[in-house]
């Protein structure tokens, strides 16, 4: 097996292909994070006949507008989802 040295694991022309590698990878991840901030926020901009429409209550937006953009697992009651799913 090479011998290999730090300065050839490390070198500045190996480096910027890993950190490209690496936003490649997260950027899906972050994207979606961004986009349910921004739904979270639009929801808690809604007005109560909007709520009406989309069968939530104001607390429940509230609820829902408040978690972190990273928590995006569903939490909705399963008996609302439409039967499309």
């Amino acid at each position: 097996m090479e011998n290999i040295d730090n300065a050839t694991v490390f070198s500045p022309i190996t480096q910027p292909r890993r950190r490209v590698g690496v936003i490649r990878a997260i950027w899906p991840v972050l994207r979606s994070m961004w986009k349910t901030a921004r739904s979270r926020r639009e929801l808690a901009r809604m007005d109560a006949h909007l709520f009406a429409d989309i069968g939530i209550s104001r607390g429940e937006a509230l609820m829902e507008s408040e978690r972190r953009p990273w928590d995006r697992h569903v939490t909705a009651d399963p008996s609302r989802r439409s039967r499309g799913d």
